[in-house]
């Protein structure tokens, strides 16, 4: 980054790099660096068969449910982790009841919206296994039969992420040293941990869970949860959570409770509450040696869906720490969407204790058209008996899917200006940005960015790589476009290979190549193909792609009559059949320099040696072969 002030110019140099090692079901091996600071080094090995995840290095603590806290470590993790098997649901589902006169239709709506359709015989039926969102509403079942007469079942539904199925567990067991000043230091960690999270669906309407830590020397933590679904009732459908915990360490002993709603109101309402009460001398990971867990907690929000009218959200948030020092945040906002044509939102938060601070945000974003879009938005806050406003407009353009050039341009009622672009290439992305602020000091910044990777024999170089990656492979067949998801990624190179960065670790990533971009020649098996790769990993995706060898020939007998329509035969004792058509001409693929036919004709066969010539025609005609000893 180049920034240029009063006193000069100056340069600021940074970057992020990250070195990965992968082995596809042995794992991956990263090492991130910032400015020359270690960020992280973790060896990853999934197991999606038992959906399973073995990190060794620096990770992230699992938390507990409402109450615990995350901290950076450096050991050892096994875990689950659900996104190696991401179409698999482990949440409850809804079931369906009813019946059915005569060979019915039945169709699922959920919030007015079908989610499914189902042809049913006559008699009771079960519809399991509906998948739902997160959230809440109705759901309908329109049962249709064969005369068209319709009956509608109605009932309420609510699911969460929080909630898991019966029998489903979830669990995440660690060992290591806290890290202390990440992005700052190389290689500071302080107190051991050994912590531990287990989650059972005991039913589909409760899920338990028990979480433990330990700081050898300082303190040992131990809590219980429950999470309590009522996904049923038409005056209630939410969710409960409640938990406690108990700490000892040297100071003496220490309590946590807490509890929780979530709520679904009729009439597109919802609500939910959560409080947390800790004592003096409670402690747990993520607070330091002196540091005080919050008296309390508590926090409340209102939300409501309009459909048209837009929706609106109110929430608040209170802490009140050991020394009875408060601090209370209050929040709305609504948002509109105008006619398909326009987005409004305004938003407000005030600070009820200590500087008393308010803000009010207003944006209006509008499409216009194609990757182009605009924005207006306003600004004010007040506090300490001081206050500022601003007024702004911008504009922008999004780079196109594959190789791209975006824009954007933003100007303030303060005097500050901004403009950039960004360049999305194949090779990488490439952006830079001209600021100018109130005081007419003008800044530059130039950002590249891009990774490199050995895959399948060869270097290639593409835009960053942050999650999953492919090599396409079409050996000799260069320029070929290639698309990820139906979308344009790149073209083959002059080995015939293209690089894909941009892929979905343990999901189904559809990649396919553009037939017209072949030549005439060429026999094409599949134009798409299903990449799974594993996580941070490169898979190489070979197309079946070949050079047929296709040529026209004529089938002739001895007393030089036509080899009849609809006569077939072998090429080089291959198991699928060529047909002959008017006047004895037959097309084939497949050709090796020297070829033997076998044609059959109303139980006669005979057998007639093809060689083919050196040609650069991609499609020759050659000539005329007889079928020697049989007469039609």
């Amino acid at each position: 980054m180049a920034q240029k002030a009063d006193a000069g110019s100056r340069i600021q140099k940074s970057g992020l790099f990250e070195l990965g090692v992968f082995g596809g079901d042995h794992g991956v091996l990263t090492q991130s660096l910032l400015s020359g600071t270690r960020l992280e080094s973790t060896w990853t090995r999934d197991s999606p068969e038992s959906r399973t995840t073995w990190r060794v290095g620096d990770a992230i603590t699992r938390s507990a449910s409402g109450w615990g806290r995350s901290v950076r470590f450096g050991g050892i993790q096994f875990a689950t982790n659900a996104a190696t098997q991401p179409y698999t649901n482990y949440y409850p589902t809804q079931t369906i009841r009813g019946e059915a006169i005569m060979p019915s239709t039945v169709d699922v709506m959920m919030n007015n919206k079908l989610v499914s359709s189902h042809d049913v015989p006559p008699g009771p039926f079960a519809l399991n296994e509906l998948t739902t969102l997160s959230g809440g509403g109705a759901m309908q079942v329109i049962v249709r039969d064969l005369l068209g007469r319709e009956r509608v079942v109605s009932q309420p539904y609510y699911a969460s992420p929080t909630a898991l199925a019966q029998g489903v567990e979830e669990y995440a067991y660690e060992a290591g040293a806290v890290r202390e000043d990440f992005g700052l230091a190389n290689n500071h960690y302080g107190r051991h941990l050994l912590a531990g999270t287990y989650r059972r669906g005991i039913s589909n309407q409760f899920t338990g869970e028990v979480h433990a830590e330990a700081v050898p020397g300082q303190q040992a933590t131990l809590g219980v949860g429950g999470t309590f679904l009522n996904s049923k009732s038409t005056t209630f459908g939410g969710l409960i959570h409640l938990n406690g915990a108990r700490s000892r360490s040297g100071q003496g002993d220490g309590q946590m409770i807490g509890f929780g709603l979530e709520r679904n109101l009729v009439g597109g309402f919802g609500f939910s509450a959560s409080a947390q009460r800790s004592s003096a001398l409670f402690t747990q990971l993520g607070l330091g040696p002196n540091e005080l867990a919050p008296r309390q907690i508590r926090s409340a929000s209102l939300s409501y869906f309009g459909g048209r009218y837009g929706s609106i959200n109110l929430g608040v948030i209170a802490r009140e720490t050991q020394s009875h020092e408060r601090s209370e945040l209050l929040s709305a906002n609504y948002q509109l969407n105008i006619q398909n044509r326009a987005t409004l939102s305004v938003s407000a938060v005030a600070n009820m204790a200590g500087a008393n601070t308010r803000g009010l945000f207003f944006l209006l974003a509008i499409p216009l058209g194609g990757r182009v879009s605009s924005a207006i938005s306003a600004q004010r806050s007040s506090g300490d008996s001081r206050s500022t406003q601003e007024f702004a407009m911008q504009a922008q353009q999004n780079p196109a899917p594959g190789d791209g050039l975006g824009w954007q341009v933003r100007t303030t009622s303060q005097g500050a200006q901004q403009a950039g672009a960004v360049l999305d290439r194949h090779d990488g992305t490439y952006r830079v940005d001209l600021a100018r602020s109130a005081s007419q000091d003008l800044s530059v910044r130039a950002v590249a960015s891009g990774g490199l990777a050995l895959i399948g024999g060869s270097l290639q170089r593409g835009s960053r790589i942050n999650d999953s990656f492919a090599l396409v492979q079409m050996p000799d067949y260069p320029g070929v476009r290639v698309y990820a998801d139906n979308q344009p990624v790149g073209r083959t190179d002059e080995r015939g290979n293209a690089f894909i960065p941009r892929l979905r670790s343990y999901e189904i990533n559809r990649i396919g190549v553009n037939q017209l971009d072949l030549p005439l020649d060429a026999k094409v098996d599949a134009v798409t193909v299903n990449a799974t790769p594993y996580y941070r990993s490169g898979i190489v995706v070979r197309f079946p792609v070949t050079e047929s060898k296709g040529a026209t020939i004529h089938l002739l007998f001895d007393d030089e009559l036509p080899a009849p329509v609809g006569a077939t035969f072998l090429l080089n004792q291959q198991t699928e059949p060529f047909t002959v058509v008017m006047d004895g001409m037959a097309y084939l693929t497949g050709l090796a320099r020297k070829n033997e036919l076998d044609l059959s004709w109303r139980g006669q066969h005979c057998r007639i040696p093809v060689s083919v010539p050196v040609s650069n025609d991609p499609l020759p005609d050659l000539g005329t072969f007889y079928c020697r000893g049989v007469a039609r």
